[in-house]
């Protein structure tokens, strides 16, 4: 689960809320990472569009509800979030990857170099579990 931690140079920590239409056969996690492809929300990444969105509310599959309410990640957001694997390996200002649920929804990092995630702050990461990350840079 990602949680705005802080919106660099703003007065704010409150993102502009909007709502994207969702498919309904796809449950929808609160906190998690999803992608804007056509003008509707997807758990992985298309080429045509660079939009992550995060959702401040779970829709389960099925449900009758055509659109979710969130908001668009920009550069000045920074996260809080979990991660997993060997920490000594990775440093602050590397660049990690996204853990995914057996549904391929992303929803915390590993302690592996990848192109998804720039680490900011690890000084938590042995006592809690928990990192300050950037999901755009």
């Amino acid at each position: 689960m990602f949680k705005l931690i802080k919106m660099i140079g703003t007065r704010t920590n409150v993102p502009e809320m909007t709502k994207v239409k969702i498919d309904p056969e796809i449950s929808y996690r609160e906190g998690c990472v999803y992608y804007i492809v056509y003008g509707k929300l997807a758990t992985s990444y298309n080429e045509t569009s660079d939009l992550l969105f995060i959702p401040i509310e779970s829709i389960p599959a099925g449900s009758d509800k055509t659109h979710i309410t969130g908001f668009i990640v920009t550069d000045d957001m920074v996260f809080e979030t979990t991660i997993e694997g060997d920490l000594p390996v990775i440093s602050d200002g590397s660049t990690i990857c996204y853990k995914e649920d057996t549904d391929g929804t992303k929803c915390g990092t590993l302690a592996e170099f990848g192109e998804d995630i720039k680490l900011l702050n690890s000084d938590t990461a042995l006592a809690d579990g928990k990192v300050l990350v950037a999901l755009k840079w």
